[in-house]
Parts: structure tokens; C-alpha cells; sequence
């Protein structure tokens, strides 16, 4: 055995160890000077922004809203201090991988540092694009409300819903992910369901949307409590829903379907 070997390779190591620990011994303080600025601008801008009232003004414009609804409970003010520090502690970090001669893993994060844009980009699109989905709809609700429908608020939801699945593939395309199958299968669906509704309408339904349609014009012509006289039954209406209404009789409660009602209905005295 050749003892000489196995100590001029100790030698080496030792060698090596020293001449490693300049590197070392920066690359720590870099680190740790950079973890402080980082921290102290975190601080500073969550102070400012706290102080002129950043969070209840995204608040009132329905960001906050938004936020909770992907999951993000914590203040817009925190999450942007939260971003600036890790944003500048990474680099940072790169001087101080470098100093200790990871340079390799000191490229993969400017690899990574390269990404961030692209991410609050396609954060941003969520946020603003949830804001967009969640008005068009309550808008969606509300005008179909004023007219009666009495599923207004799902049929609202729904459009949200559609809407923020669209927001979701555009923000993840945003990230350089290739979304073309994505969003033909999307396409596709929502198409083979549009079809599907259509079919229904066209073939099963049709009687039933002919009530829904003069559930409308019913509730334009007539109102609760009146009376009306439809075909042998006379009596006063006690409520309208989209397929039937309901009359108050001499013989009890009866329904009628709307579109009979809308075409036989004769307006008759007033219940007071």
C-alpha cells in the first residue's frame, strides 16, 4: 500500500478546503446582507403602502374578492412585500452561490428570476381577469333577475365560471405552457354542451320552453293577488313560476301552464 498516495491526497482536500473557505466566508456574508436589506424593504414598502390605505382601496375595487376566491387570504400589501423580498433576497443569492463556486446553481436561478415576470404577468391576468368574470357575472344576474328568470343567479355563476376556465388557459399560456390542446378541448366541450342544450330544447323541451318564455310575458301582464279567469276556473293568482302559474279557486288551488294562461287568461276584478 502506498502511504504517499493517500497523503498527498489529504493534501489536496486540505488544499482545497482553505482555499474554499474566502469563498465561503463571502458567499455566507453576501447572503446574509442581502436577507437584510431584503427584509428591511419588505418592511418599508408594506409601511408605506399600509399607510396610504392600499388594502381598502383594492378592497373597494373588488380585488381582494378575487384573491380569496384563488385561495389568497392574505393582504395585497403583504403579498407584494412578500415578492420584493424574495424578489431581491434571489439576487442576492446568485452573488453568494458564485463566491462559493456554484456557479451552475447560481444560473439556474437566474433561470428562475427570468420566470417571475412572466408569473405575476399571468397572476396579474388572473386577478383582473376574475374581476372581469365575477362583473359580467353579477350582470348577467341582475338583468336576468329583472326579467323574471328565476334562475338568474346560477345562470350567472355559469358565465363567471366559463369566463375564469378562459382567464386561466390565457394566463397559463402566459408562462410559455403551450395551451393549444387545452383549449381545444375546452372548445370542445363547451360546444358538444351548447349542442347538447340546443338538442334538448329543440326535441325534449320544447313544450316546457314555451312555458319558461310565457313565464315572462305573464309576470309583464299580470301580477300577484289578481283576479283571472282562465278557461272554467276563475280565482286569484298566488304565484308565477317559470312553467306553471298557480290561481286561488272556489274548488282550491289549481295550475295552469303558462303558455295556456298567457293565451286564455281574461283579467278579471281586483282581489281588494
Amino acid at each position: 500500500m502506498d502511504v504517499q498516495i493517500i497523503l498527498d491526497t489529504l493534501l489536496e482536500i486540505y488544499h482545497s478546503f482553505v482555499r474554499a473557505i474566502p469563498g465561503f466566508v463571502t458567499g455566507v456574508t453576501v447572503l446574509l446582507a442581502g436577507w437584510l436589506i431584503s427584509w428591511i424593504l419588505r418592511k418599508v414598502l408594506v409601511f408605506v403602502l399600509k399607510r396610504i390605505r392600499f388594502d381598502e382601496l383594492v378592497d373597494r375595487v373588488g380585488i381582494t374578492g378575487v384573491m380569496r376566491g384563488i385561495g389568497l387570504d392574505k393582504g395585497l400589501s403583504g403579498i407584494i412585500g412578500q415578492v420584493v423580498f424574495w424578489y431581491v433576497l434571489l439576487f442576492f443569492l446568485i452573488s453568494s452561490l458564485r463566491s462559493m463556486g456554484f456557479g451552475d446553481l447560481a444560473e439556474m436561478i437566474v433561470l428562475l428570476l427570468r420566470y417571475v415576470p412572466k408569473a405575476i404577468g399571468a397572476i396579474v391576468m388572473v386577478i383582473v381577469g376574475g374581476m372581469g368574470a365575477k362583473f359580467t357575472g353579477d350582470t348577467v344576474s341582475a338583468v336576468a333577475g329583472g326579467s323574471g328568470v328565476s334562475f338568474a343567479r346560477s345562470l350567472g355563476r355559469l358565465v363567471q365560471y366559463v369566463i375564469s376556465i378562459f382567464v386561466i388557459v390565457l394566463s397559463i399560456g402566459m408562462l410559455g405552457i403551450d395551451t393549444a390542446i387545452l383549449v381545444s378541448s375546452i372548445t370542445i366541450l363547451i360546444a358538444a354542451a351548447g349542442l347538447a342544450l340546443a338538442l334538448a330544447f329543440g326535441l325534449g323541451a320544447r313544450s316546457i320552453v314555451r312555458h319558461v318564455v310565457a313565464s315572462y310575458y305573464v309576470r309583464q301582464s299580470f301580477r300577484t293577488g289578481q283576479i283571472v279567469r282562465v278557461g272554467d276556473h276563475e280565482g286569484a293568482i298566488t304565484g308565477i313560476t317559470p312553467v306553471v302559474t298557480r290561481l286561488d279557486t272556489a274548488e282550491g288551488s289549481v295550475t295552469v301552464p303558462n303558455g295556456l294562461f298567457f293565451e286564455s287568461a281574461v283579467p278579471g276584478r281586483s282581489a281588494d
